[in-house]
């Protein structure tokens, strides 16, 4: 039972940081490094309660003297089901494009944290070899539509920044501590909005290393599960374009995309002179997170976790 709290305490502690409480279904599936029963982490639940040291408030569980964070996960999640309307709007604009296997909501809208500045970030996951084609045409398109995010304008807008290919979907090797619960929780939480291929399998079977981390993770816990389907157009459209563009002319339009865009990229490229875990650019993953607090929000769950007198790793 102490190890279970223990997990609990951790798990609450965690979502805290960014004032989300938890439901008895959430607690069991995050359940931080501990594999256990759903009715037995409910017992212990009651046992926390009884010794308060964590609180209990419409269905929502959160440590003591945390009630306010209810009424802010109330209006989080309104905040991302309106973000998440836009993004489907988004994602219908660049769905067809060729080589786009997938597209997932990522970050504070699939979390369900948004707030009414903040942006909507996607996971585009694409054919191999074609990482830099893809993000030309996506970025374009928003472009002229007018939703992606641009100079001083970032609120509710496209942040197209983050493209893997689906040979390549496992992300141990941007771990930036071997605990990156960020990472963890950023892996189980995301939001498939086009997804025919079941890619979101293909990525949590691919990064099988969480299991030591979230052993009871279901997912079945989203909030949101409106997916977008290519008509019979589109596909077609799509399927020529795409054995058009698969030989020798698609991987010169690969490189020359990749030239154009690089060439734009100085803060980028200073970036990962610098090692700066948020910036990377290879043949498998383009990743733009200038500003990656993970190693933050650890050095914050670890301070909150003090208070309870008792390590992280233990």
């Amino acid at each position: 039972m102490e190890t279970v709290e223990k997990a609990i305490i951790k798990t609450l502690s965690f979502f805290d940081l960014f004032s989300y409480p938890l439901t008895k279904e959430e607690i069991f599936s995050y359940l931080w490094q501990v594999k256990s029963e759903q009715d037995f982490v409910s017992k212990v639940l009651i046992e926390l309660l009884d010794k308060k040291v964590v609180e209990e408030k419409n269905g929502y569980y959160f440590l003591l003297g945390r009630e306010g964070n209810c009424e802010i996960r109330k209006n989080s999640l309104l905040e991302s089901e309106a973000k998440l309307k836009i993004a489907h709007k988004a994602v219908k604009k660049i769905n067809a494009v060729p080589f786009v296997k997938a597209i997932f909501v990522c970050n504070s809208v699939a979390f369900g944290l948004a707030k009414k500045d903040s942006d909507i970030d996607l996971l585009i996951v694409t054919t191999k070899k074609r990482l830099w084609l893809v993000r030309f045409f996506t970025n374009l398109i928003l472009l002229l539509f007018g939703l992606r995010v641009g100079k001083n304008k970032a609120k509710s807008r496209i942040c197209l920044s983050f493209y893997l290919n689906e040979d390549d979907l496992n992300l141990q090797n941007i771990l930036v501590i071997p605990e990156d619960i960020y990472l963890v929780y950023w892996l189980v939480t995301l939001l498939p909005i086009f997804d025919n291929n079941k890619i979101k399998e293909k990525i949590i079977k691919s990064n099988s290393w969480i299991n030591k981390f979230v052993p009871n993770f279901s997912n079945e816990l989203s909030f949101y599960t409106k997916e977008i389907y290519n008509g019979w157009f589109k596909s077609l459209l799509k399927n020529i374009l795409e054995k058009t563009w698969f030989g020798f002319y698609g991987d010169l339009m690969e490189k020359q995309a990749k030239e154009i865009q690089i060439s734009k990229m100085k803060f980028a490229l200073q970036n990962i002179e610098n090692k700066a875990p948020g910036i990377v650019l290879n043949d498998s993953m383009l990743k733009f997170h200038e500003n990656d607090k993970r190693k933050e929000y650890y050095e914050q769950w670890q301070a909150t976790l003090k208070k309870f007198q008792f390590p992280i790793i233990g």
